[in-house]
């Protein structure tokens, strides 16, 4: 798949849906994104229901963390921050 070829809500969707099956080249598109997609992904982080959440969405904050982390920017850092507290 062309992961290029998705809007951001089609990627952050994948979030929600692939498990633990999140492919790497999603991982990739989303951090070259990862200034338009900062909000959603703090958003998804800072929502501390989807930290006990049932699967398939409780891998949403799982993987945004790993994304923000890997964006290594100022502004991740209350959301990485969070991340240690709900996890």
């Amino acid at each position: 798949m062309d992961y290029r070829k998705l809007n951001n809500d089609e990627l952050v969707d994948l979030l929600f849906t692939e498990e633990d099956r999140l492919s790497l080249e999603a991982a990739e598109e989303i951090v070259r994104r990862g200034d338009e997609l900062m909000p959603e992904l703090t958003g998804i982080v800072l929502d501390r229901v989807l930290w006990t959440a049932e699967l398939p969405d409780w891998w949403a904050p799982v993987h945004a963390t790993y994304i923000l982390g890997a964006l290594s920017t100022e502004d991740a850092i209350v959301p990485l921050l969070s991340a240690l507290r709900w996890s």
